[in-house]
């Protein structure tokens, strides 16, 4: 599925997001009470979302976690996740994870049971990008944290690949 949305839409993307390069920095006009809004790409991220809305394509492209220099100490760059998620939920619940791969995601047998597929897609970033900020991707401000995670146990994992199995 995914694969089959990257060979449709990759080139597109990059190419939308390359012509917009003298943008990258632009300030968003909008505060989304995130730092999302404030990532370099953000509000050409947005513009191309908007353009697939257009054609109900189920395509999110965001803004995520910036390309860092260590020689400037700030951000050098944007990187970009395009989602699938939506495209996703309308071909209907996804099936389970293979026992293989699921087992080795999660060890303990309880911790398969009710699995999420939080994000389904793949990352543009531009090349001779610098290396993407340190961040967390979950994190919780609340002082009583719903489903603390158990130390030794994992909940959201990233599980990639390469396009070009020879890479």
């Amino acid at each position: 599925f995914v694969e089959q949305y990257h060979r449709r839409y990759a080139q597109r993307i990059n190419e939308y997001l390359a012509n917009n390069k003298k943008r990258w920095f632009e300030e968003a006009d909008w505060d989304d009470d995130t730092s999302a809004s404030q990532r370099p790409g953000a509000v050409v991220a947005k513009e191309l979302t908007a353009q697939l809305e257009k054609e109900d394509a189920g395509i999110y492209v965001y803004a995520t976690h910036a390309s860092y220099s260590d020689y400037i100490e700030d951000w050098s760059g944007p990187r970009f996740y395009v989602s699938l998620v939506e495209a996703a939920q309308r071909r209907g619940k996804a099936p389970r994870a293979p026992d293989g791969i699921a087992s080795a995601l999660w060890a303990h047998a309880e911790d398969r049971v009710g699995t999420y597929v939080t994000e389904m897609g793949w990352t543009a970033v531009p090349p001779e990008s610098d290396a993407q900020e340190l961040h967390a991707d979950i994190c919780c401000s609340w002082k009583k944290v719903p489903m603390p995670r158990q130390p030794g146990r994992g909940r959201y994992h990233h599980f990639a690949w390469k396009v070009d199995r020879s890479q």
